[in-house]
């Protein structure tokens, strides 16, 4: 009985033998297929000789960003600091004008709504090439995370915590908020900022979300009945909230945050971790259609989803990558999803669609313009 067992196992291990033998021609043409491509793509860039890339506006991200890709490649990186709303409309007018400066985005998830409809983006899932990237094993949920219907197109490469309200607390007192219901109690009256809920970005975003969450009676009771003031600058946020001018904001920038906070400020962040939404922020990346630089584009794209270009990218925007290996270190931990913690998905298809109709109805509620 042993020998027969003996036998089967090394007929087992026979079979395990030949069949690695048979695919080592497989594997190694797989290999040399992806490098061949990758090769000539980085051939061609050189060529090219530039690649524009429109980005978040972090002074940090730009600083590193640019002289890490040009060590690495050898041709120029252009990055063109713009928030999200101005790189669209600006690909918006270069397209009507047929002419195109932008090869690459690097924004939220608002271009399902304009770009992308309007065959202003070019498939980018054909392009990823290097192994790193396309190993699923490689990042959260073990998938690259599209966000469009089709999955060839915007590519989320972080996510993270919507950073929703903050205090002052040389002003407010640590444990008097504790949610948003708190925000309505009469002592905070006047005394609460936002970024603009009227408009696209983060104040939108957390606006939305209430709206999904609590419905609009709960915005009018909030924005309106509490007399809420607006901005539509980032620093002017943070810097009411750092001064105490306004001792509670909603949706003001991590950046802006972590500034005061480094400066000795005590803003601190409210709610438990466990509670909100999560968020892609300006890292779901695109390349724009007949870009001037097509493999430049290629080439950034594939560098820019490797471990080292995602913590940077994370690190100086104050934002989570969805890459395992890229760790949280420099991140505030207020934004850092929990392992195992269900989050409302703020760039789920499903959410998405939601939110042109919420948009809208902020603007009817809150007297948009």
């Amino acid at each position: 009985m042993k020998t027969m067992d003996r036998n089967r196992t090394m007929g087992v291990l026979a079979a395990i033998f030949t069949l690695g033998v048979l695919l080592l021609p497989a594997v190694a043409s797989a290999q040399a297929d992806w490098q061949k491509r990758w090769d000539e793509a980085v051939a061609a860039a050189k060529k090219e000789g530039t690649v524009v890339v429109a980005a978040s506006p972090s002074p940090g991200t730009r600083r590193e960003i640019e002289p890490a890709f040009m060590k690495k490649f050898g041709f120029r990186l252009e990055y063109m600091a713009l928030g999200g709303a101005q790189a669209t409309a600006r690909v918006e007018r270069e397209a009507a004008a047929g002419v195109a400066t932008i090869d690459v985005l690097l924004s939220g998830n608002t271009e399902l709504f304009n770009l992308l409809p309007a065959g202003r983006l070019e498939p980018i899932a054909d392009k990823l090439l290097l192994p790193e990237v396309l190993d699923p094993a490689q990042w959260r949920e073990n998938k690259l995370k599209f966000t469009d219907p089709e999955q060839r197109y915007m590519l989320q490469t972080m996510e993270y915590i919507l950073p929703d309200v903050f205090i002052n607390t040389s002003v407010i007192k640590k444990g008097t908020i504790n949610s948003w219901e708190d925000l309505l109690k009469p002592e905070y009256t006047g005394k609460i900022a936002s970024f603009d809920p009227r408009r696209g970005g983060q104040g939108q975003a957390i606006a939305a979300y209430l709206l999904d969450q609590r419905k609009a009676d709960f915005i009018k009771r909030l924005y309106i009945g509490q007399k809420v003031t607006y901005t539509g600058d980032r620093r002017q946020l943070g810097d009411w909230l750092a001064r105490g001018i306004y001792p509670i904001a909603i949706a003001v920038a991590t950046r802006e945050v972590e500034n005061h906070r480094k400066l000795g400020i005590p803003i601190e962040r409210v709610f438990p971790r466990d509670v909100g939404g999560v968020t892609g922020g300006s890292s779901v990346i695109k390349i724009v259609k007949n870009a001037p630089h097509p493999n430049g584009a290629a080439v950034f794209l594939n560098w820019f989803l490797t471990r080292e270009p995602q913590q940077v990218y994370q690190r100086t925007n104050e934002m989570v990558s969805r890459r395992r290996d890229a760790g949280v270190e420099g991140v505030p931990d207020y934004v850092v999803p929990l392992e195992g913690r269900k989050y409302l998905d703020t760039y789920s298809l499903e959410y998405m669609k939601f939110y042109p109709k919420a948009s809208k109805m902020l603007r009817d509620l809150l007297g948009g313009r």
